[in-house]
């Protein structure tokens, strides 16, 4: 995930400077500095994205950046770089930094102004040239700025709050933003919009740019009263047949699963608060197929095959199974995370002031990055990590990286009802196109702890359990996954504590996850390592680091049972273990006499079918176990 310590902690921009000189290490032998065109615009794309995911503000009234601006915008790097003022005017833009945006675009014009265009070799008058080079400049400037504003559809620049500063709207500059004000609704109606940057995929609360009312979709109160406005009959598969209907063709930007499924997820939880239909994802590529490769009904042998050459869903014990990829791990890496959890985000979020900060997101990045840089496959965090806004850029990170996560969302409110989830992210390489994609399940929890449900009901607040967030009641659901042939389940702390729960999914699993933010670690120690042998998996556990305890256990001797243990610190880290599926696969499918002999783990314990681990070495688990019903 992007961090930018110098963007938000302290006033250095030596990254986007580049030295020439004609010796080593002497000052006086720099014969120039100047912006390394490069570096400025991976530095803005770093700014760009965490500053929608922010929301603190540092040293004073601005960002460092911000204030800062003219430190790297000289007059030779503005027209040098001119492919980056839409990235600077965006930056500013969803801020709503509009004083530091009238500024820059004030530096920008009075640049234009200077500048001519010398023709080496002509003395006569090419002021023709220079003219005609101003004006095109001048174009592209309203268009860096007209697309921006697209994402604040239906607003006027005169509604921009400026305060003291009206001086910066001279007529000049007025002309100037009605221009783009007018451009930004064929960008907005072309959907040209930069979908990274808004809340939810824009199509949901714009369908087709037909509603008048103002839509800023960079900020998430505005979208969800938006879909509070429109989604009072419609379902959300009545609203994306309504947009496919439409008959769009060609989007400007490929739309990938995690954006409906992040999109679906917003949408339920405002209409209905009924989360049943949440994991349907072949629904969602159904929806992407059309979107994005033919608008027409979806049937036929070539549809169908492109859903089940990128996911499969079943049904295993009544609880619904979900397969991506195709086996290859015989071994996977797995980052545990070690980040202290801070319950003071917990009492924010529930009184609707979360916390947004810098400081937060850099320690979730610093989680993601270490584990990418360890080469792990798959990252673990604990229970309420991670804020639902986060997700998107989580999501992409996971997808350039080829990295899984399993992470605890932080408590979701909408109204008086709480939503405790936990995201599991898997990305995939869709076969047709080679492209990396990545599907985002959600684990509602279904059993809240005791004092949990206390803090939440003190606060006049419905604790929606996983039973309760489902219009058909029914008993408690868990999620199978099997991820390049990698089979595990995820359950959230207090869940643990339920027997009959806990054992639904013995015999087919590798590995059990399980999210937890939970002081009584002795207790939970216990249920670990007991359910590592009971259940025979491994177990993958991730707590906060005050109490500690996350670990990977095996169903082994106890001097040799971790791999990997942690508790305590301060600085958020992730630690990796390797897990061996072909070794603890092959013990599982001998008989007692061979396994005695082995002594690589303990003894299965009775009733386990051995099946399921021959079926999950031959890559067959699947079709043996889940292909008999389907989940949608």
């Amino acid at each position: 995930m992007p961090e930018d310590d110098a963007v938000f902690q302290e006033d250095d921009y030596s990254e986007v400077f580049e030295l020439s000189h004609h010796g080593v290490n002497k000052l006086r032998e720099v014969d120039d500095i100047a912006v390394d065109k490069y570096a400025l615009s991976k530095y803005l794309g770093k700014l760009q994205r965490i500053n929608g995911l922010i929301s603190e503000k540092t040293k004073g009234e601005e960002y460092n950046f911000v204030r800062d601006i003219h430190k790297i915008f000289t007059p030779k790097t503005i027209i040098e770089n001119y492919t980056l003022w839409e990235r600077v005017i965006a930056i500013l833009f969803v801020k709503k930094s509009y004083k530091a945006l009238l500024r820059f675009i004030a530096l920008v014009i009075d640049t234009l102004d200077k500048t001519s265009y010398a023709i080496e070799g002509v003395d006569g008058d090419t002021g023709f040239v220079t003219n005609a080079l101003r004006e095109a400049l001048q174009e592209h400037l309203i268009s860096s700025i007209a697309r921006p504003m697209a994402l604040h559809d239906g607003e006027t620049f005169e509604e921009w709050k400026l305060e003291d500063a009206q001086s910066l709207l001279s007529e000049q500059m007025k002309e100037l933003l009605t221009k783009a004000q007018n451009r930004s609704k064929g960008y907005f109606k072309a959907k040209m919009l930069d979908k990274n940057l808004c809340v939810i995929w824009p199509e949901l609360v714009s369908c087709g740019g037909e509603n008048p009312q103002k839509k800023d979709l960079t900020n998430e109160d505005n979208v969800v009263e938006l879909l509070k406005k429109e989604t009072c009959t419609e379902t959300f598969q009545e609203k994306m047949n309504k947009i496919i209907n439409q008959r769009y063709i060609y989007y400007p930007y490929l739309i990938k699963p995690a954006d409906l499924m992040l999109a679906r997820l917003m949408y339920d939880l405002v209409r209905k608060k009924d989360l049943e239909d949440l994991n349907k994802i072949k629904e969602i590529f159904k929806q992407c197929w059309q979107l994005n490769y033919s608008p027409l009904p979806f049937e036929g042998w070539t549809n169908n095959r492109f859903i089940e050459e990128n996911i499969k869903t079943g049904e295993l014990n009544k609880q619904p199974v979900f397969q991506i990829g195709k086996p290859s791990f015989s071994k996977i890496r797995v980052a545990v995370a070690n980040i202290q959890m801070d319950i003071s985000n917990f009492d924010q979020a529930v009184m609707r002031k979360p916390n947004r900060s810098y400081r937060r997101y850099q320690q979730i990045a610093e989680l993601v990055n270490t584990a990418v840089r360890e080469k792990a496959d798959m990252l673990v965090m604990p229970e309420a990590c991670t804020p639902k806004e986060w997700l998107p850029t989580l999501a992409r990170t996971c997808e350039k990286n080829h990295l899984a996560v399993v992470t605890g969302v932080e408590h979701i409110i909408e109204d008086n009802c709480v939503y405790n989830l936990t995201a599991v992210i898997l990305p995939y390489e869709e076969k047709w196109t080679g492209q990396w994609h990545s599907v985002i399940l959600y684990h509602s929890k279904n059993h809240f702890a005791p004092e949990e449900k206390r803090m939440i009901e003190s606060l006049h607040l419905r604790a929606m359990e996983g039973i309760e967030s489902s219009e058909a009641k029914c008993d408690a659901k868990y999620e199978l996954y099997s991820w390049n042939g990698f089979w595990f389940t995820v359950y959230c702390c207090f869940e643990l504590t339920s027997i009959r729960d806990r054992s639904i999914f013995q015999s087919y699993i590798d590995a059990l996850i399980a999210v937890e933010w939970n002081q009584d670690v002795n207790y939970y120690s216990n249920i670990i390592e007991s359910l590592s042998r009971d259940i025979h998996c491994y177990c993958i556990q991730t707590n906060t680091s005050e109490y500690g305890d996350s670990r990977i256990t095996k169903p082994s001797k106890t001097e040799n049972k971790d791999i990997l243990r942690i508790k305590g610190g301060s600085n958020a880290t992730a630690h990796v273990g390797t897990i061996d599926l072909e070794q603890l696969r092959e013990f599982q499918m001998k008989a007692y006499s061979g396994q005695k002999e082995d002594k690589t783990f303990k003894p299965t314990p009775p009733d386990f079918d051995y099946k399921g681990a021959y079926e999950r070495r031959k890559g067959t688990m699947f079709e043996c176990f889940c292909a008999k019903k389907t989940a949608d």
